[in-house]
Formats: structure tokens, sequence, C-alpha cells
């Protein structure tokens, strides 16, 4: 594991934006509820290094809080700490300072699968609540690095997070 807080007593203390593995280092490469806390502007290079240290054939399985379940709890009208964590953090909640444990980023399913591919992943697949009833307010992407020479199906991303912005 890596993190940023030697308390959490993580394997590696390290920030994702940039990590100090070697290229294609890692079979998997996973988070939970860890790239809300990145700031907008620097989602696309985490993307781009948690690709970079994913071994060729290896796959990412990232796990997020989606602000589509929280719009969709806003628009119904109901609004509880669960929507307020998902859009802010739980901030001190959890005994973190406030600036660890603060949304910086919002994601959706069509930003999580353009950052995915954006990256450089393939078979990427975003899913969230309305997929399964008990994943609640979170969304999960998983992709895979291609091999050397493996042909890219369809080519480039089918969406880039500028295009998913301005939508």
């Amino acid at each position: 594991t890596t993190d940023m807080r030697p308390d959490a007593n993580p394997d590696y203390v390290m920030d994702s934006r940039l990590l100090n593995f070697p290229d294609d280092h890692w079979d998997l490469v996973a988070s939970c509820h860890h790239l809300e806390h990145i700031g907008r502007w620097e989602q696309e290079q985490v993307w781009k290094e948690m690709f970079r240290v994913t071994k060729p054939g290896g796959r990412c399985e990232h796990v997020m809080p989606s602000i589509e379940w929280a719009a969709a709890k806003i628009k119904e009208g109901s609004v509880d700490g669960h929507v307020l964590d998902v859009l802010y953090g739980a901030q001190e909640a959890h005994g973190y300072v406030r600036d660890m444990n603060t949304h910086y980023f919002g994601y959706t399913k069509a930003i999580a699968k353009a950052l995915a591919e954006q990256a450089g992943y393939v078979d990427v697949e975003v899913k969230d609540w309305r997929d399964f009833e008990n994943v609640k307010y979170s969304l999960t992407v998983t992709g895979r690095k291609p091999l050397p020479g493996e042909p890219i199906s369809g080519g480039e991303p089918e969406t880039t997070v500028s295009e998913v912005e301005t939508k």
C-alpha cells in the first residue's frame, strides 16, 4: 500500500502523483476511496502514473464515490451524512486533518472511463449503484494495460475528460 500519511502504516509513504516505482512494476494497481482526494487538474497525471507502474497485461481496479449517486439523492430530497461525505469527504470525522480527508474531485461513470482510457487502459468497465444494489454510493472502474504490440480495438478513447466536462 501507499499513502502520504505515515500514521496510516502504509508499505510505502509516497504521493500517488509521483510513484517511486519502476515502469511496468505491478500486476494490480488498485485504490479504494483515494482518487477523489486528488485535485481536478492533477487527475490525468495520477492516472498516467498508475498506468506507468502497471505491468503489461496487468489490471487496475479503483473504487471511488459517485457524485451521480449524490446528485440523485439530492434530487430525491434526501441529503444525509453519506451524501455530504460523497460531496465533501468525511473531513475530520475519522481523525485525519481536513486537507487529507476532503474531496477535491467528483467522479461520474463517464469521467472515470475517460480518465482510465486516456491513461492507456483498455477493456475499461465502470459500474455503480445502478449496476449493483449493494454498492451504495461508490463506483468501480477496472481496466487492463495492453500487452506490447497488442492491437487496441477502438483506437482512441471514446471520450476525453474535456469532452465529458463540456457536455
